[in-house]
This record gives structure tokens, sequence and C-alpha cells, in this order.
């Protein structure tokens, strides 16, 4: 049940990613601001909210990055099984 999701950036941010709900609650943290250098990252979710593994359903990945020019995100769904 492992998920990873692959980014790459262009110059050094922070970094928020979370897992979460189609209601949008938060099932997990994989980052909380974390300072992150240029080039290519990536976050892994074990499938697991706290732990419990998560229920079977569609969950959304998101991870936004901050820095001096501004801020991005991407959203990506997730089909647990």
């Amino acid at each position: 049940r492992r998920v990873t999701a692959a980014f790459t950036l262009s110059r050094p941010a922070r970094v928020t990613a979370q897992v979460t709900t189609s209601t949008g609650r938060v099932v997990a943290t994989l980052a909380r601001n974390k300072k992150m250098p240029r080039g290519r990252k990536s976050v892994t979710w074990n499938g697991r909210s706290g732990k419990k593994l998560a229920r079977a359903g569609t969950y959304y990945v998101t991870v936004t990055a901050s820095s001096s020019l501004g801020r991005t995100a991407l959203r990506d769904s997730v089909r647990v099984r």
C-alpha cells in the first residue's frame, strides 16, 4: 500500500505534503514546511492513517512548494483497495 509522489523543484522551497480524503480530512502529513533543495524529490505514504491501515477508497496527495517567488501545488488521486 505504499504510494510515492515524485516532483521536481526548480529552486529551493519549503514543502508541505498531505494525504486527504475526498471531504478534505487530513489522513497523513508526509512533510510539513520542510526545507528542500532544488532537484527531483519524492514523498511516500505508507497507506496508514495513524497506526491503522487506511480504509479502501480514494485519497488525494497534495504537495505544496513555497519559495520567495510564490507558491505552487500539485494534487493527484490515489485509489486504495
